[in-house]
């Protein structure tokens, strides 16, 4: 089917005859076998006839049935009507783009909430990490290893360790995890005073054990952060 040329046919059911159409078959003014579609209105106006259309004519019975079908839809497919499904499809268009516009301006607005909250975030977890001292420190290399090392040496750990060095604190907030101890590993370590491999893993932790934390920027490579 060819595409539709909407304002096209707007223009031609603006030029045709306005007002109801109406089917009338044949009953004297014209030939009995056929259908008149007309519109009664200072005067008789006919439209179009229909040739055997009428129910009774002498028709091949198939032929006579579609053109009765023909005339019905004439009849109610009149520019009245055209102009009705075409100020509705009209209406559905500005509707639809309408609608589209809103979409796109809520994922622009969500959009830059998501941007501005990402910020925010970062933000709080910077300053939450000024506020909230560490309470010991791990080497960024073995994180997930039971051996790691781990001291609360803060000078040792930079010295020892540099740039693998990561804090942990005792907050969840902004914060992700990063190992288990307690406070009979903590106490070991101070005793030493510089650094020890008695790290507890989620496996192997008993109850009342501490789970210390590390800023997120601070996961190693191909970590959950």
């Amino acid at each position: 089917m060819s595409k539709i040329d909407y304002q096209a046919l707007r223009a031609k059911a603006e030029k045709a005859t306005c007002g109801e159409w109406s089917l009338e078959y044949g009953e004297g003014r014209f030939d009995g076998d056929d259908a008149l579609i007309h519109r009664e209105v200072a005067g008789y106006i006919p439209i179009c006839r229909i040739e055997g259309a009428h129910p009774e004519s002498g028709f091949d019975e198939d032929f006579q049935m579609e053109q009765q079908a023909n005339a019905e839809f004439i009849a109610a497919a009149n520019p009245a009507t055209v102009l009705a499904l075409l100020d509705e499809r009209e209406r559905n268009q500005q509707y639809i783009k309408r609608r589209d516009q809103e979409n796109e301006d809520i994922a622009l607005t969500v959009g830059k909430l998501r941007v501005e909250l990402e910020a925010a975030e970062k933000r709080i977890a910077e300053l939450q990490a000024r506020d909230v001292k560490p309470v010991a420190w791990m080497r960024n290399a073995n994180v997930t290893s039971f051996m790691s090392r781990f001291t609360t040496d803060e000078k040792y750990a930079v010295e020892q360790w540099g740039d693998d060095a990561v804090a942990l604190y005792p907050l969840p907030v902004a914060f992700i995890p990063a190992c288990f101890t307690d406070e009979r590993n903590l106490m070991h370590i101070n005793e030493r005073g510089r650094e020890t491999s008695l790290i507890w893993s989620k496996q192997n932790s008993d109850s009342g054990d501490i789970k210390l934390f590390r800023i997120a920027a601070a996961a190693g490579k191909g970590e959950e952060s």
